[in-house]
């Protein structure tokens, strides 16, 4: 594939090829999107902090880090569109999670742990909620429904559900128990995590192994050739933007928290609508790209099944990083995060549970989303 001149694109096809966020280029070649470019601002933004100017590396971190993501999102793509529709919005939601764990593992080094707990439930709600609403928005312009595998989407809203319920079982625990047993929260972290991962494994072998059939529909595919340098590239490509993330995810969290201090925002709302928006740009992209194609299945599989590696598996993760740092982090998240993630679960298995959406679905997840960021946004 890499040594020929051209490469086959599907534009919805079963193989999935059609993921891809390549454009044709005036010249014949397709170029990376726009965004991707940004990506370079990484190296910059770790100079300007390495100088002592952290109020200019903070927002060149930002957008070298969302040049990252989109730099990921096409290697993932390709990638992706090389092993199946199911296994592609699978690549897609673990390389943007990748993004996660290393932007919030390196708050988490820097010891900003309420940025950390904020931070897993933004991309929880901003999968769920910002991605999935603006796609079914997107796809639904034009359009009287689009429709999606149902069976699939049951099972993803159900494991959606059971993590909104094991990210509760700690705060509620504190408190209905906390008199009898202060620290009962910080006590069940590391046996939960361990049993979220179990069950997460337990969703991977369901999904790529057993009934992966349900993940993988057939569809119609639309040929065309094109030239791309993330089609032949795809590996280095990955590993190239991996290191630009990892740079612009260090200058991010060492510039944090004097910039959050200087404008007055919460950690909190700084992690759920700031570093939450910022690490789901894979998804965001992928989502609303693949609406616009009138691929819901992949727009819903990627949006919900990043979210639920965010709780079953990131969250974890963070939780067994943190054993390296001063404070475990614990799992025990304000109840205001648990009950915001509880409400995205719901609503997204309503909204899904007929195998349809419209446009105006879209809009009312869109809308849960912003009326959670005033909430947030208010919040001491």
């Amino acid at each position: 594939m890499a040594g020929q001149e051209a490469v086959e694109v599907h534009g919805e096809g079963g193989s999935g090829r059609g993921q891809g966020h390549a454009r044709p280029h005036p010249d014949g070649k397709v170029a990376l999107p726009k965004l991707s470019y940004l990506a370079l601002l990484a190296p910059l933004s770790f100079a300007a902090h390495a100088l002592g100017y952290a109020t200019a590396a903070f927002p060149l971190a930002v957008l070298g880090l969302v040049g990252g993501a989109f730099l990921l999102g096409e290697a993932s793509e390709v990638l992706g569109s090389r092993i199946g529709q199911g296994l592609g919005s699978l690549v897609t939601a673990t390389l943007s999670n990748l993004v996660t764990i290393l932007v919030v593992g390196a708050a988490l080094f820097a010891g900003l742990y309420d940025v950390v707990a904020a931070s897993v439930t933004g991309v929880i709600l901003g999968t769920l909620l910002f991605a999935l609403g603006g796609a079914m928005f997107l796809g639904g312009l034009g359009r009287e429904k689009q429709t999606f595998n149902r069976e699939a989407a049951g099972v993803n809203t159900t494991l959606l559900m059971v993590a909104s319920f094991a990210l509760l079982i700690p705060a509620l625990a504190q408190a209905l128990l906390g008199a009898r047993a202060p620290d009962i929260g910080a006590r069940i972290t590391l046996p939960l995590a361990v049993l979220l991962i179990v069950v997460y494994l337990a969703g991977l072998m369901f999904s790529t192994r057993t009934h992966k059939h349900l993940f993988n529909p057939p569809t119609a595919a639309e040929h065309g050739t094109v030239s791309t340098f993330a089609s032949r590239y795809p590996l280095p490509l990955l590993v190239g933007s991996v290191a630009l993330v990892a740079m612009a995810a260090e200058t991010f969290a060492s510039s944090l928290e004097p910039v959050s201090a200087g404008i007055g925002l919460s950690g909190p709302f700084i992690g759920i609508f700031v570093v939450g928006v910022i690490t789901d740009a894979v998804e965001i992209s992928a989502s609303w790209r693949a609406a616009r194609r009138d691929r819901m299945h992949a727009a819903l599989h990627v949006s919900t099944g990043s979210a639920i590696q965010a709780a079953l598996f990131v969250a974890p993760i963070l939780v067994f990083l943190s054993l390296l740092t001063p404070r475990m982090l614990s799992l025990q998240f304000e109840m205001t995060e648990v009950v915001a993630i509880l409400m995205s679960a719901v609503l997204v298995n309503v909204v899904a549970s007929d195998g349809e959406s419209t446009w105006y679905e879209g809009v009312l997840l869109l809308s849960l989303y912003a009326i959670l960021g005033l909430v947030f946004f208010f919040s001491p």
